[in-house]
């Protein structure tokens, strides 16, 4: 297993505060410095929701797409990973992934689920076995969502990602930000389903408790969590915190390892669940 720190969780940067300096050359500087090793960018393309005076952050805040992690990782070859983003209710989400997959190179997929489908709706089921194929991680928003009436955090219940990862064999189902503020049902499904990943990223990695419940349960522990960023201006600021964090519960070297890359490592390169 290498060391190499991998950001499993991060969307690109597509809105900038100058004013907070947060710029385009800010975000480069980051992504070229040797603290991160690799960066899996998850394109997040919510154009088509309503502009909404009381609730303007979601409307302007994730409009990236598959094509501009592409040219993401044009210039930064050696650092960016893509992972496919789909709404998987459309006719041909499966060919999509596929072109992305098999002609592109992206090793991974993201699904949003509040949009407006549960993960193990039938035809989310019938989806994901038409990819199942491919053996790549899939990374499913799960847990609370930034307010727009158009996004509601009842379809990210990790309650419905069971049957999703059952679907997904031999891939794996990675519950993003832990199923936050159900992580325990998160805890209690993915302790017997042996193809769930539980994600530290942002409010999954916040309860040092929870982690420490996770790295002590004989078949999870480290090799069943992955960590990540969400943005990439604070990636060097989340992956500091993360650290201390799991040096505050008594985390192993090894457990440390595989939490920041080693498990991420096997999930893009490795053998599958």
């Amino acid at each position: 297993m290498s060391n190499r720190i991998i950001n499993f969780h991060c969307h690109p940067p597509c809105r900038f505060y100058p004013e907070h300096g947060i710029t385009p050359e800010a975000c480069d500087r980051v992504l070229r410095s040797d603290e991160i090793d690799l960066w899996c960018m998850s394109p997040l393309d919510l154009s088509g929701l309503e502009e909404d005076p009381e609730y303007p952050y979601m409307t302007s805040a994730f409009r990236s797409t598959n094509e501009d992690v592409a040219r993401l990782r044009d210039r930064f070859p050696d650092k960016i990973v893509g992972f496919v983003y789909v709404d998987p209710r459309e006719k041909n989400a499966a060919a999509t992934v596929r072109h992305w997959v098999e002609k592109e190179g992206y090793r991974g997929l993201k699904l949003y689920p509040p949009i407006g489908f549960y993960p193990d709706a039938a035809e989310i089921i019938e989806f994901l076995k038409a990819v199942a194929d491919l053996r790549i991680p899939i990374l499913f928003h799960a847990g609370r969502v930034a307010p727009h009436p158009q996004l509601l955090a009842k379809y990210a219940q990790p309650v419905y990602l069971e049957g999703a990862a059952y679907a997904a064999r031999p891939g794996s189902v990675v519950v993003g930000h832990a199923g936050n503020p159900w992580k325990e049902v998160t805890y209690g499904i993915a302790a017997g389903v042996r193809n769930m990943v539980i994600d530290l990223t942002t409010s999954g990695g916040t309860d040092p408790a929870f982690v420490r419940k996770v790295l002590d349960h004989e078949g999870m522990g480290a090799d069943r969590m992955v960590w990540g960023s969400d943005g990439v201006h604070k990636a060097p600021a989340s992956l500091a915190s993360m650290r201390e964090r799991l040096e505050s519960i008594g985390a192993s070297d090894d457990q440390m390892t595989k939490v920041f890359g080693g498990t991420a490592e096997r999930l893009l390169f490795g053998e599958k669940a």
